[in-house]
């Protein structure tokens, strides 16, 4: 490196750290919590106990909650923003950084930094109250101490630490720690192997709780095999997938290049040392999103836009240091970079600024309904209302429809009202004395005649808001 770019490292190093940071906080501070994370905050309020008991009625391992339930508690106790739940992947997403010290030469540091400044997929969910930057710090840092590191009795401890976190905090996890695994096991890096396998039995425990979770909850997403793929090859690119929650899609045009740069990435990865970072990173990244695929054939966990948080600082790493000694590896760095600037540009521009429907409604509800008022939600609106509701701010009674979203609020049932919805809302309304009210709140697709019918009851019914997204009506019981 001329002695004039590595006198201004630093300072390039600095900037990028600085832009880095900047860019994260735009979509925390700005875009409203969507109904995950909405869950996340519901969820992390549980007592310990309670949170395991209501995790195996929906999905997911109990960690990322348990994390985030200390940012919930003291948002709550301070009056504070919900945005605090943010703050573990926002820390997360910036811890990644400091793993460009682990590169050996200042080229491929310069290179790491700016691949991770700005990939939208890592800038957007260092901003959401979800467990996918925790998960996927937890994934470089095993990939780091497994194939990088030697293997000390400090750094082997880590490593099954690590291993079971990662398990514990997303199950997508299983799928890296068998891929990391491999590798180890392929670079005769036999202890680092066995300790990951020893943080695997930790989470052993929880696998009756996991083969007890609703199929319904951990399907993830439905779509074709060749959509994925091309998803996935378009996050390592440097554009990514973007689900709708974060504004999406991006320009056919984007995506595409994002795929075809991708493609030029991993024959940049394949070229490199066969003892390399760089190809260790391919080969993990390979084999956890086809063990990914694969799985998703059984039950669909496949993802494209999400579900690559899972190996993607893995992945930049590897492209950075690769950087060092080819050529086509440095070309493909570089596009993989402009590609990740260009889909911020359109992601930042294009993100959510209103609450959703579900959000604002229960807010109105805790605003109008009274004590001593019932109010019957269904859909996307129950969990929502139930947060307002166990803080006290809705003081009306809550009944979900159907009645089991009140025991899994994190997911909706893909079924109509029926018989049970429409008995339910005639037992409840009748019980009414004046001058209570009944609120009914739900998605246009979950207002059956039958149920509607059975709400209004041959008394006189209002209709506070008919929209596409949303209906809301109120019955007075007089």
């Amino acid at each position: 490196m001329p002695t004039n770019l590595k006198a201004r490292t630093p300072v390039w190093a600095a900037c990028i750290v600085a832009s880095a940071a900047a860019l994260r906080l735009v979509p925390l501070l700005t875009r409203p919590l969507w109904y995950d994370e909405i869950f996340t905050v519901w969820a992390a309020r549980l007592a310990p106990s309670r949170l395991i008991e209501l995790l195996r009625m929906d999905s997911g391992p109990p960690l990322f909650y348990l994390t985030c339930r200390p940012f919930v508690l003291a948002a709550e106790r301070l009056a504070g923003s919900d945005l605090l739940a943010r703050l573990p992947s926002l820390a997360a997403g910036l811890a990644l950084l400091a793993a460009a010290a682990a590169l050996p030469e200042a080229g491929s540091r310069l290179r790491y930094l700016a691949l991770v400044a700005f990939s939208p997929l890592l800038i957007l969910y260092a901003a959401e109250a979800r467990p996918y930057a925790l998960l996927g710090l937890e994934g470089l840092a095993l990939f780091l101490l497994v194939l990088r590191a030697p293997p000390t009795r400090g750094r082997l401890a880590a490593v099954a630490a690590l291993s079971a976190a990662a398990l514990y905090t997303h199950y997508l996890a299983l799928f890296l720690v068998a891929a990391l695994a491999g590798v180890a096991l392929a670079r005769r890096r036999g202890r680092a192997a066995a300790a990951l396998l020893a943080g695997a039995a930790l989470f052993a425990p929880w696998l009756p709780v996991l083969a007890g979770q609703p199929a319904a909850a951990t399907a993830w997403m439905r779509e074709p095999l060749l959509e994925s793929v091309a998803g996935f090859l378009c996050a390592l690119g440097g554009a990514g997938r973007l689900p709708a929650p974060f504004g999406g899609p991006l320009p056919a045009a984007l995506a595409w290049a994002g795929a075809a740069i991708g493609v030029l990435a991993l024959a940049a990865i394949a070229s490199a040392p066969g003892e390399s970072a760089a190809r260790d990173a391919g080969a993990v990244t390979l084999l956890a999103l086809l063990g990914i695929l694969a799985a998703s054939f059984l039950r669909p966990v496949a993802f494209a836009g999400r579900s690559e948080l899972l190996i993607l600082p893995i992945w930049l790493f590897g492209l950075a240091e690769a950087g060092a000694v080819r050529p086509l590896a440095r070309a493909a760095a570089v596009a993989v970079a402009v590609a990740g600037a260009v889909a911020c540009l359109f992601t930042l521009s294009g993100l959510p600024c209103e609450a959703p429907a579900y959000a604002a409604f229960a807010s109105r509800l805790a605003r109008e309904a009274r004590a001593g008022d019932v109010v019957f939600a269904g859909g996307a609106f129950y969990l929502p209302a139930r947060l307002a509701a166990d803080r006290g701010a809705l003081s009306a009674r809550l009944i979900g429809l159907p009645a089991a979203l009140e025991a899994h609020p994190g997911w909706i049932p893909a079924v109509l009202p029926g018989s049970a919805e429409t008995s339910l809302l005639t037992q409840k309304t009748r019980a009414l004395a004046p001058p209570a009210r009944a609120w009914l709140l739900l998605p246009r697709l979950l207002a059956t005649p039958q149920l509607l019918d059975a709400f209004a009851g041959g008394s006189q019914v209002s209709i506070l808001a008919d929209r596409p997204e949303a209906l809301l009506f109120v019955r007075d019981s007089r």
